[in-house]
This record gives C-alpha cells, sequence and structure tokens, in this order.
C-alpha cells in the first residue's frame, strides 16, 4: 500500500528535482504532514538533517539572518546579537553559537521554575525579565530558544507562555523539539506541546521516537522562504525554478546545510505509511505509560526515589539505599 503511495506522489508531482526525482517530491510531502501536524499553516516548509542539533543550527542562521540581513555579505561585526534559552537547553544552542560566530558569551540562559520541586522547565516570568533587561541594555535578542522534552529530564517548557513573552519583544522563537515534538502525534500528550505553532522553528528527530533508525532529523520553519535566507547563495547548476510556483526552486538544497544528503524522509514516509500518524501516536503515549508506571514503583520502593514526575518516557531517579552517599 504504501509503495502504491509513494508512486501516486511521484506521478502527481508538477515537477521534480534534477538531482534527486524521487527523494525530492518524498521529503517535500513527509515536511507538509510534519508542518501540518505543527499548525504551521500552508506557507511552511523545512528539511531534512542529520538530527536536532543541525536542525537547531540551521533554524538559528535563520534567526540569525532576520536578525542581521546583510551578515552574508558583511559578517556580524563588532556587536552581535545574543540567543536565550533556559539553563537546561541542548548543547546544541551554545554549539551552534560557537559555531556562526556569535560566541557562546553570547548565550543567555534563563533559570527553571522550580527544580527543587523537579520542574526543570524554563521559568516564563524570569524569561520576560531577561527581555526586559536584554532590551534596556540595548542588547539585540537573535532568537529565543524554548525545549520540548530536555535530554536530561524530558521537561516541557510552557511554549504558549515563552511564545507570549516573545512576541512582546518580537524575538525569533525556536522550539527544540528533537525529542519531545512527537508528543503531537498523541490526542493525550499533545497538550504538552500547546502554543508550538506560534513558534518560527521547529527541531524535530523522527529517529528518536518514530520507529526509523538514525539518521532522520527535520527542521521546519512557519515561512519556508525563512530558511531559504539562511543559505542565500545561487548555484544555478544545481538549483533551479519549477513547479507551478516559478519562483520556488524545488530543490531542497537552498533550504539546507548539506548539499549531497541521503533520503532519509523515505523512510519515514513508510512508516507514516505503515502505522499512520494515530499509530506512531500510539507509540509514543505507550512509552509515556512505562516512565509512569515506573515512576510509582520507585515512589513505592524504599531505596529509590524519583527525581521528578516524568513529563514523557525519560525519568532520572536515584539510590537511597543504606550504603547511598547522600547527594
Amino acid at each position: 500500500v504504501w509503495a502504491e503511495a509513494l508512486v501516486g506522489a511521484l506521478n502527481q508531482s508538477v515537477a521534480v528535482s534534477e538531482m534527486s526525482p524521487t527523494g525530492t517530491p518524498v521529503e517535500t510531502q513527509v515536511v507538509r504532514w510534519m508542518a501540518d501536524l505543527a499548525g504551521f499553516g500552508p506557507r511552511a516548509g523545512g528539511t531534512f538533517t542529520s538530527g536536532g542539533t543541525e536542525a537547531t543550527f540551521a533554524a538559528l542562521l535563520a534567526a540569525r539572518s532576520r536578525a542581521v540581513p546583510d551578515v552574508w555579505t558583511n559578517g556580524l561585526g563588532a556587536d552581535p546579537p545574543v540567543v536565550v534559552c533556559g539553563e537546561h537547553a541542548h548543547y546544541a544552542v551554545s554549539r551552534a553559537a560557537g559555531e556562526m560566530g556569535l560566541g557562546q558569551r553570547n548565550v543567555v540562559t534563563v533559570p527553571s521554575r522550580a527544580p527543587h520541586a523537579g520542574d526543570y522547565a524554563m521559568n516564563p516570568a524570569a524569561l520576560g525579565r531577561t527581555l526586559a533587561e536584554l532590551d534596556a541594555s540595548g542588547r539585540r535578542v537573535m532568537a529565543v530558544v524554548a525545549t520540548a522534552g530536555s535530554t536530561a529530564t524530558g521537561s516541557f517548557d510552557d511554549l504558549a507562555a515563552v511564545a507570549d513573552r516573545c512576541a512582546e519583544r518580537d524575538a525569533w522563537l525556536h522550539v527544540d523539539g528533537a525529542h519531545g515534538a512527537s508528543a503531537l502525534l498523541s490526542a493525550r500528550h499533545r497538550h504538552r506541546v500547546r502554543g508550538v505553532e506560534r513558534a518560527h522553528s521547529l527541531a524535530w528527530d523522527p529517529h528518536k521516537m518514530m520507529l526509523v533508525p538514525l539518521s532522520a532529523g527535520v527542521v521546519l520553519v512557519r515561512e519556508e522562504r525563512w530558511l531559504e535566507g539562511a543559505f542565500a547563495q545561487h548555484a544555478p547548476y544545481l538549483f533551479q525554478p519549477g513547479g507551478a510556483d516559478a519562483e520556488r526552486v524545488i530543490d531542497q538544497g537552498v533550504r539546507s546545510f548539506q548539499c549531497s544528503r541521503r533520503a532519509d524522509a523515505l523512510k519515514l514516509w513508510v512508516a507514516f505509511q505503515r502505522y499512520g500518524a494515530d499509530g506512531l501516536g500510539a507509540l509514543y503515549a505507550h512509552l509515556c505509560d512505562g516512565a509512569a508506571r515506573l515512576h510509582a514503583l520507585l515512589e513505592a520502593h524504599p531505596r529509590f526515589a524519583p527525581l521528578h514526575a516524568p513529563a514523557s518516557n525519560i525519568l532520572c531517579f536515584r539510590w537511597t539505599g543504606a550504603d547511598a552517599d547522600g547527594d
């Protein structure tokens, strides 16, 4: 069935990439499905990446082009903008800041809401104060990075509240949903990413929670042109307009940090065709249920202590038995 659907998609394509006449329409369709799940609207776009680190890097490059429009010609200059993120953001954020010339000193971290009570999500009130202080001191904010499913504890930032703070300052909001964006597939867990549709960009790793092997990451943007702005080069021998909209380049190379790439989108196409979004969502909920059951067992056990209530399938706990050494 999925093979017939693939052939149908290829036959319906008005024009396809000269570089990959099979992979390009498949990737375009899968990106469209994922953008729809995120609520990004008809002008959204994106591309497959090697993983969440590259996806966040690409998204922040798009944010950089918005904050510094002439960056491709003149560079960042002596007064680079800053990136704001939670204290438990993935290292991909500070890595991207270093790689693109911002400098890791220009990564400003916001404290968690209540880590002593097991709440490791970014504090929206503290974010608001941080943005106000940066504005008062004349420092430009290139992007705010929120986390949906942190690496250490699986915690979810309050995306709606973070989006409110960003809207007040017209700040680019990137959501690192490499692990947790798959909650969009589950009716029971979708509330954890409420507000993601207001983000400018989203990193999402199908190879984490969607039954596909490495590598399969995705970066999505609400406006496809934003991602194209991150890679503002011309290579007419590779990238050519085509299709119903003659202004749009079909080849994904204008939206990707990589040039030569694997056809990783085909793996996710097969997973969607085999299991459907509901089937993948049921898997997500099943894994989260397992963490919740383990949490209950640990709470009842005299020699273990959970460190937080699990928001996903990630749970941290510690040994408190006779030979435990305190912290």
